[in-house]
C-alpha cells in the first residue's frame, strides 16, 4: 500500500527571466534535499499513525525517492492491513480461516465461525503528518530553489 506524494521543482527562471531548461543538475538539487528530509517525514507518519497493541502498523512505514524528470517521493507500509486502516471500509462479514475466530468480550473468551464487522471510518493520520511537516518541507524546497538559482547564475555548480 503506498501513499504517493509527487514533488517537482518547476518554473525556475535564469537571471534574464527566461524559464530554465530541465537539467540533471537542477533535478539533483531537489532530490538531494528530499532525500535528506525523508527520514523526518517517515518519523511524522509514525508519530501520527494509529497505534495498536503490537505497533506493527506504526513501525511499518518507509519512503523512497524515485528518479525521472521530476522528483517523486513514495511512502509505503509493509503492513497488509494498511488500506483497511487508512481508508473507509463498509460493514462486512469476517469468516474464520481455521476452526474459529477467537476474541474477548468483557472477560469471556468467545469462539465464532463468523462475525459481522461494522466497518471503519478510516484514519486521517497521513494528512496530519503532512500538515505538521509542511513548514519544514517548504524550507527544504526553498533551499533546493536557492541552490538552483546559484547554479543558473553560473556562480558555481556546487553549493551547500
Amino acid at each position: 500500500m503506498a501513499v504517493v506524494v509527487a514533488v517537482e521543482i518547476i518554473g525556475l527562471r535564469d537571471l534574464s527571466g527566461r524559464f530554465a531548461r530541465y537539467s540533471v543538475e537542477l533535478s539533483r538539487y531537489g532530490k538531494d534535499e528530499i532525500k535528506a528530509f525523508l527520514p523526518r517525514f517517515v518519523t511524522l507518519l509514525r508519530k501520527h499513525a494509529p497505534v495498536g497493541k503490537t505497533k506493527v502498523f506504526r513501525d511499518s512505514f518507509y519512503g523512497k525517492v524515485l528518479g525521472g524528470d521530476k522528483t517523486e517521493v513514495r511512502f509505503y507500509s509493509r503492513d497488509p492491513r494498511a488500506p483497511h486502516i487508512m481508508f473507509k471500509t463498509k460493514p462486512h462479514e469476517i469468516r474464520a480461516w481455521g476452526k474459529a475466530l477467537r476474541f474477548l468480550h468483557d472477560t469471556k473468551v468467545i469462539f465464532r465461525n463468523k462475525v459481522s464487522h461494522p466497518g471503519t471510518s478510516g484514519s486521517n493520520f497521513a494528512e496530519l503528518a503532512f500538515i505538521e511537516g509542511a513548514d519544514d518541507f517548504i524550507r527544504v524546497m526553498n533551499k533546493a530553489g536557492a541552490r538552483s538559482v546559484i547554479y543558473l547564475s553560473g556562480k558555481g555548480g556546487e553549493s551547500s
